[in-house]
């Protein structure tokens, strides 16, 4: 289904994009997943004149899946071969390794990060709040998608500046309609609102 409007970015922006790929995650909410990333790229108008950046998978790592720069159809087609990782969920590495790539960036225009997320941090790993600090230091906007029922409010927290920027969606069959929502929320979302320092 192709949304029913669109949210183009500008040329300059900087979207990283985060598919949950742990091994708790089941095939099928994967696959929403994918689906929901594709109708991002139509929402926010990627192409090779578009907007810049990267859809990822993570677990334990994250891997690159696609450039956002490439055509809609090599996009798609990069998504749709993108496999479960079955490892356990480690958001902080994920998130270090997502403000590794963006200080590596030229375009010095608007930097999103959007998260999907379908269970829990690993427990006894790197906390979120330590992880988050590079991408506040790089000025990213930070918004999670999470899916499904195992998600409490002060397991994404720590990750955004606003509750507002996180995004709940109890059920997995939802994903694909709440687009619309989500990418005029991303698109609207003023300038940077986080002031913590590498202190907080």
């Amino acid at each position: 289904m192709v949304p029913a409007k669109q949210y183009p970015l500008k040329f300059d922006t900087e979207m990283f994009i985060l598919m949950d790929s742990s091994k708790d995650v089941a095939p099928d909410i994967f696959e929403k997943q994918k689906e929901l990333v594709k109708a991002f790229v139509r929402s926010f108008a990627f192409s090779p004149k578009g907007p810049h950046g990267n859809v990822l998978i993570y677990a334990q790592f994250a891997y690159i899946v696609t450039d956002l720069s490439k055509s809609v159809r090599a996009i798609y087609n990069r998504i749709d071969s993108a496999t479960l990782l079955g490892k356990p969920r480690r958001v902080d590495t994920a998130l270090q390794q997502t403000a590794a790539l963006l200080s590596r960036s030229k375009h010095n225009g608007r930097k999103i990060v959007v998260l999907l997320i379908a269970g829990r941090h690993a427990p006894g790993t790197g906390s979120l709040a330590e992880a988050i600090k590079p991408l506040v230091r790089l000025r990213a906007q930070i918004f999670v998608v999470a899916i499904g029922q195992q998600l409490r409010k002060k397991d994404t927290r720590p990750i955004v500046d606003r509750p507002q920027d996180v995004f709940s969606i109890k059920e997995p069959a939802s994903l694909l309609s709440s687009t619309g929502a989500i990418a005029k929320a991303i698109h609207d979302k003023p300038g940077i609102i986080r002031i913590k320092t590498t202190d907080t």
